[in-house]
């Protein structure tokens, strides 16, 4: 390990810098653009509430920030009281085990007068107050034996591949990446300490973009659904690249279409774009094939026709430049 005086010009951090970047940080082509893993990893969960309450510094500062999320629920704020009231610093996690074991007590045997509404309201504060208590008191017990059935989609005993499967299936490997590095985002690094995101988690260390990707989401720093910062006009999922990509697929379409020498099946899928587009019928009479600079002349008047504003200059500079495509 390198100490933190080490300045940025010494040739070993030159070096260490340079092996990393070409393997597990080269974020910039990390991209989660399967439409199964963005819509799960954008879903809506009922359990997001937790993230905010693990970010606090111990288990008073914990239950004091989900006090503010029923901050305007009177039955919430007694139970609230009640526990902060039990606590003291030195046997904090003690005593708030000790006050939600008689409350729960009194729950089960409280009497039939009290509303079901009220009931509910109580049990449901109690169950996030036990998950912050047990997180901060038992944490291997909470991610193992304990794993809130919320959580088990992101950490269960069924939803990593085993070792063999993982070594071998590439697709398996990238799902696992999505999950961990999700999961990692969510829990921080106390989410290794499940048995079976740990074992993942080293799995996927010989596998550089596998791994890379699951440290990228881990972070943060990242999109769900794309590989790119927030915002970023590069991102795969930005409407800029995707516009980029639809202009690229059209140009190359009609060039593959009228160029003479254009194999069969690239023509039969330029084709299949062109009528999809709407732009085949002004090409047919070309369809005998032209020469190259002809079929470029032709591609770029197509394209510059279906997007108002953009230039025949324009375009072609852009349609050599990433995205690289081709049909």
């Amino acid at each position: 390990m390198y100490p933190f005086d080490l300045r940025t010009d010494d040739p070993a951090v030159t070096r260490e810098w340079k092996r990393l970047e070409g393997s597990v940080f080269r974020r910039q082509h990390r991209f989660v653009a399967e439409l199964g893993a963005v819509a799960w990893l954008a879903r809506s969960r009922s359990y997001m509430w937790f993230r905010d309450v693990r970010l606090q510094t111990s288990g008073t500062a914990s239950i004091k920030c989900y006090e503010k999320k029923h901050a305007d629920n009177d039955i919430a704020a007694a139970l609230f009281r009640g526990l902060l009231e039990a606590m003291s610093p030195e046997f904090e996690l003690d005593a708030a085990r000790n006050w939600l074991s008689r409350t729960k007590a009194d729950l089960e045997s409280a009497s039939s007068s009290e509303s079901s509404g009220e009931r509910e309201i109580r049990k449901t504060v109690c169950r996030g107050l036990e998950l912050i208590v047990d997180y901060y008191a038992r944490p291997r017990w909470f991610f193992n034996e304990g794993l809130f059935v919320g959580f088990k989609e992101l950490l269960g005993p069924k939803v990593y591949p085993d070792a063999d499967r993982l070594r071998e299936n590439s697709v398996a490997r990238r799902t696992a990446a999505v999950r961990l590095g999700y999961a990692l985002w969510f829990f921080g690094p106390a989410a290794l300490l499940n048995e079976r995101g740990r074992d993942t988690f080293l799995l996927l260390e010989p596998h550089p973009p596998d791994f890379g990707l699951c440290l990228v989401l881990a972070s943060g720093i990242l999109d769900p659904g794309s590989g790119r910062p927030p915002g970023s006009p590069t991102s795969p999922d930005s409407e800029t690249q995707r516009r980029m990509y639809e202009r690229k697929r059209l140009y190359h379409a009609v060039y593959a279409f009228v160029c003479d020498g254009t194999d069969p099946g690239k023509r039969a899928r330029a084709r299949r774009i062109l009528e999809e587009k709407g732009c085949l019928g002004p090409l047919k009479r070309l369809e005998d094939g032209v020469s190259e600079a002809e079929a470029e002349d032709e591609a770029l008047k197509i394209v510059v026709k279906t997007e108002p504003g953009l230039t025949r200059k324009n375009l072609k500079k852009s349609i050599d430049k990433p995205p690289v495509f081709s049909l």
